[in-house]
């Protein structure tokens, strides 16, 4: 049986996530719904339990001090892959060296891509559609008016117990074990879960 995959993101509670899901359902109807979110650990098997893996997201991210994070302009993976995405502007930095300390022990794995802090706005079947996307895409993102701001991450601290996907913004959970808040701002809900797509997030 094969070992199920995690991913750490953060879900944007805010009207840029609401831009996302919604040009993502005009260029690819056929897409089931995925949130918008920023992806800190693209899907990986864990080397080790989910507790061991808590332990380590609590350590490293107890000790970050809060950073902001801004969204910057429309790109695509092509010809890599047909991904259209926004870049992450300020704070690519300090998300690019947070994803650094977090491969490691229980959560360490090769990644296929260098990584690249970025919210994913669709993947097309090809690079032509993908390229078409893209102009689109970066039509409507130069139209939208509001803040690009999606992110202000805080220190984590364990909250045992708590359901998976709590509605609370500012939060981290990981299925059926337990849930770490998450300072900040209510833009974002961080999510440690397993993860069943087969997209580049």
């Amino acid at each position: 049986m094969q070992k199920p995959r995690y991913a750490l993101v953060a879900y944007l509670n805010n009207p840029a996530g609401e831009f996302v899901e919604n040009l993502r359902r005009e260029l690819h109807p056929d897409l089931p719904h995925l949130a918008a979110h920023l992806t800190i650990l693209p899907p990986r098997p864990l080397q080790g339990s989910e507790s061991s893996a808590l332990q380590v997201l609590e350590r490293i991210c107890g000790l970050e001090e809060p950073f902001e994070v801004t969204l910057g302009n429309v790109e695509t993976f092509v010809p890599v892959t047909p991904t259209v995405y926004i870049k992450v502007d300020g704070g690519a930095g300090r998300m690019s060296d947070l994803h650094s300390k977090l491969n490691t022990e229980a959560l360490a794995f090769q990644e296929e891509w260098q990584y690249i802090p970025h919210v994913t706005i669709v993947k097309m079947t090809a690079e032509q559609p993908a390229q078409t996307a893209f102009q689109m895409a970066r039509e409507r993102w130069a139209q939208f008016s509001g803040s690009r701001r999606i992110l202000r991450p805080g220190s984590l601290s364990a909250c045992p117990n708590h359901a998976l996907d709590s509605p609370a913004s500012g939060a981290l959970s990981t299925a059926r074990t337990s849930k770490c808040e998450l300072g900040g701002s209510p833009a974002c809900t961080v999510s440690f879960d397993p993860f069943s797509h087969r997209n580049r997030m």
